[in-house]
């Protein structure tokens, strides 16, 4: 019986499996091509630059291996592939040339991705990419200036995705252990150290919006507002304990003598705190110094030398180090003073400010409620060009003004509108590189002058050019 089995199962194979090995065939002769060209596409980033083309070359390709599977005849399979190679094509053309076109936004995005701002900044990541979807549409349907506007606005979105993502790697940490502080009661409980950490978590924040890039001060303000929290949480956590014993600010002091007693202690010294912490604190630090002088001679002189040649190694270091500093303050002050001789006095105000160069625009002016610029300002704005490259290491943040008439929220958005106006002009009439430069209103948040007379308000309402070197040169340490 198993004889006969075996032998009907060989004879079956020897008609299904040609049949199988040639549908194989068939399929590999067809969908070779195909397949490398989908690869292709979608190495080119084709799917994200030309989505509709990607689609329909792929909707296609889908139908293709559906006719195949389902014995369609070989014409609507070879239709099917022809039609979807097409697409696949074309996808890849509007991929290589929308790489160029849309430059500045693709650098945006991969900058956003590099800090996860996919997951950190969610809201934020699936608007920018909704929009630079409508952007790549745009472009192949070859509206190229819709296609632009649509890639400017995507850019600024992903940008405000990198930044938020940015906090919230460096900040999430504190805000959570403040969090955690507030909720045992530590703003009621310990409020100056509970404030402490809260001011350093908005200074971080503040640090990483005026340079996202280069953030070791920001990454210390964090640490710092971290290890403040969690003071406060223990204070707070101290003093509920304290209550519930019914202790007494006596037993506060004692509590934290407890670990100055152990140190006298150990040195052999009669703790008292007759006159406080201060004379004990004095007289342990006198036994110390004490303790060194009782080393020996040669073993102090040797280790004494030893730290005598390092320190001379560093002053020599650092002096140059300083002097290399002086050079770059010397060439940042004669630059500062080129631009100011490049304007008249009517025309802008140049001066420094925290180590930065402000330029600060007389000549300017809006007509009421308008961001368009004026052809009688293109010369001034052209030098402001000319001022900007004297210092191309820098980042430059142009920014819009207005005084206090009407509404905050107008006055925002008008402010705003003005500074990317100036924004633009300067992109399209100069050299300056897109991604060093950004655009800030603060509408009427910024006054320089009272707002209660003409004079004043015609001083607050103003475009200010902010150059923010990348190294802060007055910063010798």
């Amino acid at each position: 019986m198993k004889t006969a089995t075996i032998k009907f199962l060989f004879l079956i194979s020897l008609f299904i499996l040609p049949q199988l090995l040639n549908a194989q065939n068939i399929k590999y002769r067809l969908f070779k091509d195909l397949d490398n060209l989908l690869k292709k596409a979608k190495a080119s980033d084709a799917e994200l630059l030309s989505p509709n083309n990607f689609q329909e070359g792929y909707d296609y390709y889908k139908d293709a291996m559906e006719s195949l599977k389902d014995n369609d005849p070989l014409e609507d399979i070879k239709t099917s592939i022809s039609r979807s190679a097409l697409y696949l094509n074309k996808s890849i053309e509007y991929a290589d040339s929308g790489k160029k076109f849309f430059k500045f936004t693709l650098k945006a995005r991969r900058d956003a991705e590099k800090v996860f701002a996919d997951s950190l900044a969610h809201k934020l990541w699936k608007k920018a990419e909704s929009k630079f979807n409508d952007a790549c549409s745009d472009f192949e349907h070859d509206e190229r200036d819709d296609a632009k506007e649509e890639s400017f606005e995507a850019e600024k979105i992903y940008r405000s995705a990198e930044l938020k993502a940015i906090k919230r790697i460096y900040l999430d940490k504190a805000r959570n252990a403040l969090a955690e502080a507030k909720e045992n009661g530590a703003r009621k409980l310990a409020p100056k150290t509970f404030e402490k950490s809260r001011q350093l978590i908005y200074n971080a924040e503040k640090e990483l919006e005026g340079n996202r890039y280069n953030n070791d001060y920001a990454h210390e303000l964090a640490a710092d507002a971290y290890s403040e929290a969690k003071h406060a949480a223990f204070l707070s956590k101290m003093f509920k304990e304290m209550n519930d014993k019914d202790e007494t600010s006596e037993d506060l002091a004692l509590y934290w003598e407890k670990s100055l007693r152990k140190i006298a202690e150990f040195f052999n010294i009669k703790p008292y705190f007759n006159n406080g912490p201060d004379s004990l604190v004095n007289e342990i630090i006198a036994h110390m110094e004490n303790l060194k002088t009782d080393l020996k001679e040669s073993d102090f002189l040797k280790n004494k030398n030893k730290a005598l040649s390092s320190e001379i190694e560093k002053l020599k270091n650092r002096i140059k180090a300083i002097e290399k500093r002086l050079n770059r303050v010397n060439l940042f002050v004669r630059k500062v003073k080129e631009v100011k001789r490049s304007f008249s006095h009517g025309e802008a105000e140049v001066f420094t400010q925290n180590g930065n160069v402000v330029i600060r625009l007389r000549k300017l002016n809006f007509r009421p409620g308008s961001s368009v610029i004026q052809p009688k300002y293109f010369g001034l704005l052209s030098k402001v060009a000319k001022a900007i490259l004297k210092f191309p290491n820098a980042f430059y943040i142009i920014e819009g003004h207005t005084d206090a008439s009407g509404k905050a929220d107008k006055n925002l958005f008008i402010s705003q509108k003005r500074a990317e106006a100036v924004y633009k002009y300067l992109l399209a009439n100069s050299n300056i590189p897109r991604s060093k430069i950004h655009a800030v209103g603060y509408g009427e948040t910024r006054p320089i002058a009272s707002n209660e007379t003409e004079s004043g308000k015609s001083k607050n309402r103003r475009i200010e050019i902010l150059i923010k070197p990348a190294i802060n040169i007055f910063n010798i340490e």
